[in-house]
């Protein structure tokens, strides 16, 4: 690693046929094929493995027929529950993605997790049509 490197996510890679998910502050979620990420050289180092216009926020692996409902949270407790097939996978690994929550007087999208892995009481009070939506408010009673 350079100086001034940091290691922000570490993921096992054991089929390039998977694809990554990458969601970013800005409220944008990309899902990337590994097999971009696949290469016949041995190379030391990795370059351009994703976006860096905005902080990476969070990193998953995502077997290639299987989605998932993802939940995202803004800084203004904000809730949106979507579900991965509403976004479509690419090969660029600089990929912006797509802007899954529109975010207003300089909210952050600051989490995203796995529906599985939080406590929402009405899931599907969250859910949304579309992407691109400013969510709702976080219910008493529920946790992310």
């Amino acid at each position: 690693m350079e100086d001034d490197e940091k290691l922000s996510h570490l993921i096992k890679i054991a089929n390039y046929s998977d694809h990554l998910l990458v969601a970013f502050e800005n409220g944008k979620v990309g899902k990337i094929r590994l097999s971009c990420y696949q290469t016949e050289l041995n190379r030391k180092k990795l370059k351009n493995a994703f976006n860096r216009e905005s902080k990476l926020i969070f990193v998953e692996v995502l077997e290639k027929e299987k989605n998932i409902d993802l939940v995202v949270v803004s800084n203004k407790n904000k809730v949106i529950v979507f579900n991965t097939d509403k976004i479509s996978s690419v090969s660029s690994k600089t990929t912006q993605g797509i802007q899954v929550m529109h975010l207003k007087d300089g909210s952050l999208m600051t989490k995203v997790k796995r529906l599985d892995g939080v406590k929402l009481n009405d899931p599907e009070y969250y859910r949304t049509k579309g992407l691109n939506v400013v969510g709702n408010y976080l219910r008493s009673g529920d946790e992310v």
